[in-house]
């Protein structure tokens, strides 16, 4: 049985996130890019990194935290609070706060890909101990 087209894009990115390689953002965009994954395999990619980002975490570290505050630091992008407001939705179990993220991501596809990508980096980093 063949997986899905999302799952392999997404493995492919997540594997060039572990290993540290500056092909991240080319897979990042053959998975956005292409036709096959449509919007439904991207939502499955971002929660598949996110799963994988939980599970590879020290379960004593994982807990679901409070609302993530409105302040953040300064030096904080936009994609990198989008990122980790992603990974307290899902913690959470809040889809709402999930869907919500993922259509503000997709009213600009340069911030969308900057958004996944940080999200597949931050993944990546976690799971190679680099975090």
């Amino acid at each position: 049985m063949n997986d899905p087209v999302w799952l392999n894009r997404a493995r492919a990115a997540l594997r060039a996130a572990t290993e540290g390689s500056d092909s991240v953002g080319i897979e990042v965009a053959k998975l956005l890019s292409d036709e096959q994954v449509g919007s439904d395999g991207l939502i499955l990619a971002v929660l598949w990194w996110v799963d994988r980002l939980i599970e590879g975490s020290d379960p004593a570290t994982v807990t679901a935290p409070a609302p993530v505050p409105d302040i953040w630091p300064v030096d904080m992008d936009l994609s990198q609070r989008w990122a980790l407001q992603m990974v307290a939705a899902r913690i959470n179990d809040d889809q709402d706060e999930g869907q919500r993220l993922m259509v503000e991501a997709s009213r600009d596809f340069d911030y969308l890909t900057e958004c996944v990508g940080t999200l597949v980096i931050l993944a990546g980093l976690s799971l190679a101990g680099r975090l």
